[in-house]
This record gives structure tokens, sequence and C-alpha cells, in this order.
């Protein structure tokens, strides 16, 4: 497909309200302006602590290195971020599975169940429980996709020696100067990255909602159907 019609499809699906959106394929699009914006607010980010690095230069031995060790710390609040995000991924991805299982037996149960000529109100009860589990299983696949590519590997951009190690006759100021630029650099790279998973887990949390919800429904319809068949 031709990307001037993606965009095409995008644009109706953005026209869907989004209580709508998230309650069939819960989903995070981003517009060309809302990923401008984003990508200026970070470049001004970028700039603003290269500022704040220059106007270090002038501290006390002290005060740099403990600048140093802040921007240090920093990096590492982002690499546990990343890694905690992708445990819960990873228990989400599980419990996607495990619902994958249920929801596609129940469903061949519902299908197959039948051995007679249902009643048309045992009918309707039938058609609404097979809806609903096929929803389900809908949404179980929408959570998996998204904790699936939250999960996959990306390029996290780690300080080098070259950066943190001194050069030869390089004061310390110099020295203090590339390790924080390292530091941050770092850093930014592991927040974007970390962003990108936060929204698949976002999609996540939106699809079991919808899920336990329809489950939630489907028990009592379970119920009266095999209420039902057991009168017939």
């Amino acid at each position: 497909m031709c990307k001037p019609q993606m965009t095409q499809l995008v644009r109706l699906w953005l026209a869907i309200p989004e209580p709508i959106r998230d309650a069939l394929w819960p989903s995070i699009i981003w517009t060309q302006e809302e990923a401008a914006q984003e990508e200026t607010r970070r470049a001004r980010r970028a700039v603003w602590e290269d500022a704040i690095i220059q106007e270090l230069t002038s501290r006390p031995e002290e005060e740099l290195q403990e600048a140093v060790t802040k921007c240090k710390e920093i990096l590492d609040t982002e690499r546990e971020r990343g890694a905690s995000v992708e445990r819960r991924l990873t228990g989400f991805l599980t419990l996607s599975s495990i619902g994958a299982a249920a929801g596609i037996v129940t469903l061949l149960q519902q299908l197959l169940g039948e051995t007679h000529q249902p009643a048309p109100y045992q009918r309707l009860v039938s058609v609404g429980a097979i809806a609903l589990t096929i929803y389900i299983v809908i949404q179980v696949v929408c959570s998996s996709l998204a904790a699936v590519r939250g999960l996959k590997r990306r390029p996290y951009l780690e300080p080098l020696a070259a950066g943190l190690l001194p050069y030869p006759g390089e004061s310390t100021a110099g020295l203090a100067q590339r390790q924080m630029r390292e530091y941050l650099a770092a850093a930014r790279d592991h927040y974007a990255n970390n962003s990108g998973k936060v929204e698949e887990m976002a999609i996540v949390h939106v699809a079991l909602r919808n899920l336990f919800v329809a489950v939630l429904v489907l028990m009592p319809l379970l119920l009266v159907r095999y209420s039902l068949g057991a009168r017939a």
C-alpha cells in the first residue's frame, strides 16, 4: 500500500473518538506535528544541558566531580527505568500468552459444543458469548504485539572509554566536561528508547483493561448459556 493511502487510513483512524479507538484496538499514533514538537523539545534539552556544562567549567574541582557523579546517576536511573519496564512487559507477555490460549479454547468449545438446534433465545446468547470471546482474543493479540514491540532490541547509546578517560595534558575541567556530555548523551538516548517502551506498556494496560471488562460480561453470559443448554 502506498504512503498516501496509509496516511489517509491513519487520519480516518484518528478521526474516531479516542475512547472508541481504545476499546477496539488500543494504539498510540504520533502525528507529524507531534513528532516534530517532541524532537524540538529534545534538541532544546540538549542545548540547555550543554549550557549548564559550560557554566560549570569555572566551578571548583569538587563541584565538577559532584556534577559528573550526578550525570552518571541520571544515566543509571534511566538504565533502571528501562530494566523495570522490560520486566513488566515480560510479565504482560506471559499473561497475554495464557489468555490467548484460554480464549481460543473457550471459543472452540462454544463453536463446537452445540449438538442440537438451539432455540432462538439460546442462539442469541451463544452469538453474544462467541462475539465477546473473539473480542477477548483480539485484545490479547493487541497486548501481545505491544509487549513484543516493547521488548524488541534497541540500539542503546553507552558511554565510551574515549569519552571518560583523560587525554594527555588535559585539564580537570576539560575532562569533567567530556564526562558529563558523555553521560548525558547516553541518558537522553536511554530516555528516548525507554519512552517508546512505556508507550507500548500503556497500550498493554488498555488492552488488558478491555479484556478484563469483557471477561466480566462473558462469565455470566456463559452461565446463562450453559444453564439454558442444560434445560433444553
